[in-house]
């Protein structure tokens, strides 16, 4: 009897993850008629599983957990936000292409990261009377494509996005404060600044630090052996 219900509780175990796994994926719709259709990855073949049938595994699943004190939380049942361009660093050039104006600015989207947000403020972008901020009818048009270059990568609360710069000082050097000495850094390449993401298991959410190299080594213990990786890190 018990290895009957070890083997209930792992079927339906797995059968849960699969459905979720599916249903974040894109690998699955619904059919509209308290079921859910699945496509099968590796074979290609679609299975069909009734939700009803499904209902009361979750609690299942919790009474499980507590049995064995590792009680379900949220952040398994979702996936990170924070993962959302991964790929992008304050200082990095990047391609774009405007898809709306604003009165503050103007949406774009960047080409080869196409899952985060972004846009560029007006103070972002330069203007030709020599004022602090463009002016809507200085804003690049809907359509454009041109280079940009990231500022901030914004993953604390969903949605991650992030803001760009297109300001011709910055697309030659870009430089921000460091979070150590308070002085500014040049983030762009060949510069002398660092960033850093500070995540937790606790659950999502990330926050982005900007510093010197100089600063982030000062601040490690004279017997990290992180000292020569600061040094090395996107310089290989």
């Amino acid at each position: 009897m018990r290895l009957s219900c070890a083997v209930h509780r792992t079927n339906t175990a797995l059968t849960i993850a699969r459905l979720w796994l599916c249903t974040v994926r894109g690998w699955g719709r619904s059919t509209g008629q308290g079921s859910f259709l699945t496509q099968s990855h590796r074979a290609g073949s679609a299975e069909r599983v009734d939700l009803v049938e499904l209902k009361p595994s979750f609690s299942l699943l919790k009474k499980m957990g507590d049995r064995f004190n590792t009680p379900l939380r949220h952040n398994d049942l979702v996936q990170r936000f924070d993962a959302a361009g991964a790929g992008l660093v304050p200082g990095q050039r990047v391609r774009v292409r405007v898809t709306q104006q604003h009165r503050w600015g103007v949406m774009v989207e960047i080409l080869g990261h196409e899952g985060i947000g972004a846009s560029i403020d007006g103070a972002a972008i330069d203007s030709s009377s020599g004022v602090g901020r463009a002016w809507l009818g200085e804003y690049p048009a809907v359509g454009t494509e041109m280079d940009a270059v990231v500022q901030e990568i914004r993953r604390w609360s969903p949605p991650a996005w992030a803001r760009l710069t297109i300001r011709s000082q910055d697309l030659h050097s870009f430089q921000w404060l460091c979070d150590f000495c308070g002085t500014s850094t040049v983030l762009s390449p060949e510069g002398d600044g660092v960033v850093m993401d500070v995540r937790s298991a606790d659950g999502p959410g990330s926050h982005t630090i900007v510093t010197h190299r100089e600063c982030l080594k000062s601040r490690l213990h004279e017997s990290s052996s992180e000292h020569a990786r600061v040094d090395s890190v996107g310089r290989r």
